[in-house]
């Protein structure tokens, strides 16, 4: 949202759960689209990167620490989803994350996070 000038448009879409060929399990997509100052085709891949910022000079417009985008790639990556980007400069970028239902299992896919085991009940 914040490289969407006053005026523009931010749309979140949300699909009905269902089969999603991305991941080819049951899911869902997640779109946010805007009317912003669009990312260039050579940036796209590395603004998943942590500390990554597509304007590093002195003088530069936006804040933040570049770690927004890293973060949603590692927890969606994490959970079986799959994060992208389609953008256009000057045009805006929308964003797509498909998860599955259910996160994989060990061995499954990229990462299986268990939760945590509460081995002293007493402790709160």
């Amino acid at each position: 949202m914040k490289f969407t000038p006053g005026g523009g448009q931010v749309e979140v879409r949300l699909s009905e759960h269902g089969k999603q060929k991305d991941l080819g399990v049951e899911g869902y997509r997640i779109e946010v689209e805007d009317t912003g100052v669009g990312i260039p085709l050579d940036q796209r891949e590395r603004i998943f990167q942590s500390f990554y910022q597509v304007d590093d000079s002195p003088t530069r417009e936006y804040g933040g620490a570049g770690l927004g985008l890293a973060i949603v790639k590692s927890y969606v990556e994490g959970h079986g989803g799959q994060v992208s980007v389609t953008s256009e400069v000057g045009q805006g970028s929308c964003f797509r994350v498909v998860m599955p239902i259910e996160p994989p299992l060990s061995g499954q896919g990229p990462a299986y996070i268990p939760p945590p085991i509460d081995t002293d009940p007493d402790r709160f």
